[in-house]
């Protein structure tokens, strides 16, 4: 039996995972050091004193995922995010078996995982220069708009803007001054776009209900060229009151 626990106990403690044990009520029991990396923390023994509690960004997850163990007796790859030692937030997998009231189970950090879906999602709906929503996005809050137009009987209002001679200043300052120039029209844009009350700074989540034509008129009046053009660009005038 000694021999089966040293086993372990190497097999565990030089495993690329966090292995843990634990109470219901939050009582590590033990720790290894892979766990100990995923929060940040000096060694397995400041985990152990710490507890598990502490370590959850979200108390609900922890509810939620005591609950799915006591109904079943196991879970798989519960997503939910934990605080480090220096406050930062990790996204983990976490899988664990129950018995009594032990928790036995392994950790999986995801962050970089998660990060990288994360772009990807953003890079999929929004420019990459202006980091504004793109077509698609802009599409689909349309389509969402139409269906909650119809569905309510209320009328939509859609806002097409153009910016006149970009063609102009991509042969005459270059194409790298016309992509600061849209990268500033962004930057204004969501500025000038939280500066009306109903639509703050998430125009597009908000448009499906809140673009009406009165607030369409309020957007149409705060958008001016004056506003919304940087004044010099490449040591040339990028617009002019129209």
């Amino acid at each position: 039996f000694k021999a089966s626990e040293s086993r372990f106990r190497n097999i565990a403690e030089n495993a690329l995972v966090g292995i843990y044990q634990s109470t219901l009520e939050g009582e590590i029991l033990y720790a290894n050091n892979a766990l100990a990396r995923i929060y940040e923390l000096e060694s397995p023994e400041e985990m152990i004193l710490k507890g598990v509690v502490v370590r959850y960004k979200n108390l609900k997850d922890r509810e939620v995922l005591l609950e799915n163990l006591k109904k079943t007796g196991k879970v798989t790859n519960f997503e939910l995010e934990v605080l480090t030692k220096a406050g930062g937030t990790r996204n983990v997998l976490l899988s664990a078996t129950l018995d009594g009231d032990v928790l036995s189970g392994m950790i999986i950090d995801v962050t970089a995982r998660k990060q990288a879906e994360d772009m990807a999602h953003h890079l999929a709906y929004y420019d990459i220069l202006t980091d504004l929503p793109n077509r698609i996005l802009l599409y689909d809050r349309i389509q969402q708009a139409i269906i909650i137009g119809k569905r309510e009987n209320r009328s939509l209002s859609l806002l097409v803007m153009d910016l006149d001679r970009f063609k102009e200043i991509n042969s005459t300052v270059g194409h790298y001054n016309g992509d600061l120039l849209l990268q500033q029209v962004g930057l204004r844009l969501r500025a000038l776009l939280r500066e009306i009350p109903q639509i703050g700074e998430h125009f597009l989540e908000h448009v499906a209900r809140e673009l009406s034509e009165a607030v369409a008129e309020d957007v149409h009046k705060a958008i001016t060229p004056k506003r919304l053009l940087p004044p010099v660009l490449g040591g040339r005038h990028a617009g002019r009151e129209q």
